[in-house]
């Protein structure tokens, strides 16, 4: 079969399958709430407004611009030595794959975007 011609019927074909994307919801930069990346002051606040904004909105994924955030949360210091102290399992470092931020409803896991 000419190339050519093969190519266009492929090309005909791509053209007409659905494209599917992953669907994204509403999209909220935590820098609008007062956490900014890289200033050396703590952001435990500002996170938490966001978070509580996006438990209100299905869909909502939280966006952190690059940088490192501060956060001074109790419980997520008591949560980081239970880990290391073996409380939840033997390789506690997949638990702090993600980030997270605790909240009154639980844990609500974020993933960073850079």
């Amino acid at each position: 079969m000419n190339m050519k011609l093969l190519f266009v019927c492929l090309c005909t074909c791509a053209g007409l399958l659905p494209v599917q994307g992953k669907a994204v919801g509403k999209l909220v930069n935590v820098a609008k709430y007062g956490a900014i990346a890289d200033d050396g002051k703590d952001d435990t606040k500002a996170l938490r407004k966001a978070v509580d904004y996006c438990c209100t909105q299905p869909g909502c994924t939280l966006y952190f611009p690059p940088g490192v955030y501060q956060l001074k949360d109790d419980d997520a210091v008591r949560l980081e030595e239970e880990a290391l102290a073996g409380k939840f399992g033997t390789n506690p470092e997949l638990l702090f794959i993600r980030h997270i931020i605790l909240i009154r409803k639980g844990l609500i896991w974020v993933e960073l975007q850079t």
